[in-house]
């Protein structure tokens, strides 16, 4: 029987911003371009999330403050006076002087 590993922290944090997405695993994993079984293999404690998986979470997720992600320093979300159109909303902002 195989013991049940305590998850890192490192893991922990990327539980927490799979769970702030809303996404089950699979579709998580796809947002990110990751397969299912990478996205397990974390979530387990088996693996922890390599540097290129917190890169494209980066891309992915810009809301989430990186160095939170990497460190566990400041809070999960950054901090920004920028409004981030809600991903549902797939359309693109106009030029700063278009009418």
């Amino acid at each position: 029987m195989e013991e049940k590993k305590e998850l890192d922290e490192s893991n922990k944090r990327f539980m927490k911003v799979m769970e702030w997405t809303e996404l089950p695993a699979g579709k998580f994993a796809t947002s990110i371009g990751a397969t299912q079984s990478s996205i397990s293999h974390i979530t387990s404690g088996r693996n922890k999330p390599g540097m290129s998986m917190l890169n494209r979470i980066r891309e992915n997720y810009p809301e989430i403050n990186f160095e939170w992600l990497l460190t566990g320093n400041g809070s999960m979300l950054a901090e920004t006076d920028e409004v981030i159109p809600s991903r549902e909303n797939d359309y693109s902002y106009g030029s700063l002087f278009s009418t």
